[in-house]
């Protein structure tokens, strides 16, 4: 069950890839972070669950659409368009 708040508003994207693709990713990833071309903070783990390696670049406000699709839209950049076979999908939440 998710518990909403009001004071809490945070939106996450949600990458699963390869240990490969997250390691050619995170450099690229970081740098468009700190040019704050996406969300305030990201995060991703060190080692592959079921579904990949997962990467999460959080929002500050899961509400504001155009913020939530700012990010996307940066994200396809520097990815490279819609999710291949190493990169499985972009999920939000």
């Amino acid at each position: 069950m998710k518990v909403q708040s009001p004071e809490i508003r945070l939106g996450k994207w949600m990458l699963f890839n390869s240990m490969e693709e997250t390691d050619r990713l995170w450099p690229l990833l970081k740098d468009a972070l700190r040019q704050r071309l996406l969300g305030g903070c990201m995060k991703s783990a060190t080692s592959r669950g079921r579904g990949g390696v997962a990467t999460f670049i959080f929002t500050k406000d899961w509400q504001n659409v155009e913020d939530v699709q700012r990010v996307l839209v940066a994200l396809r950049k520097i990815i490279g368009g819609v999710p291949s076979a190493e990169t499985r999908c972009y999920w939000y939440e």
